[in-house]
């Protein structure tokens, strides 16, 4: 970053942060909450996977139309047939382990078999 741009940015979290913060303000979380956390990992699932189509060879597919440069494009769920194969190979429930008795646990267990973690507080 250059220096001019780092005051600008200074300058404008002035704004929304007090001086001791202004330079981890935007991305800094002041309380992490694990629940919160577990709930965000819990919903990276395939059932929560959605499509977007924009291509020109699949105009046939592309319902919708963009307001600001009217391209068209489409927003899908995934197919039940893929979900089912991607959710086979990942090793989890087709409904994304939604239907689990605690979600809690099942969160967890889903973020260990990605590499993921809860964070350590932010000693800032």
């Amino acid at each position: 970053a250059q220096p001019y741009n780092l005051v600008n940015v200074l300058a404008r979290n002035l704004q929304d942060y007090p001086a001791g913060d202004v330079l981890a303000g935007p991305s800094k979380l002041p309380r992490p909450d694990p629940a919160v956390a577990l709930d965000v990992v819990r919903r990276l699932n395939v059932a929560g996977v959605r499509v977007e189509l924009v291509a020109k060879r699949l105009a046939g597919e592309c319902t919708d139309t963009d307001p600001w440069y009217q391209g068209r494009f489409a927003r899908k769920t995934l197919d039940t047939s893929w979900m089912s194969a991607w959710s086979a190979a990942l090793g989890e429930p087709a409904d994304g382990g939604a239907a689990g008795n605690d979600e809690r646990i099942a969160a967890e267990r889903q973020a260990a078999r990605a590499g993921m973690r809860l964070p350590r507080p932010n000693p800032f």
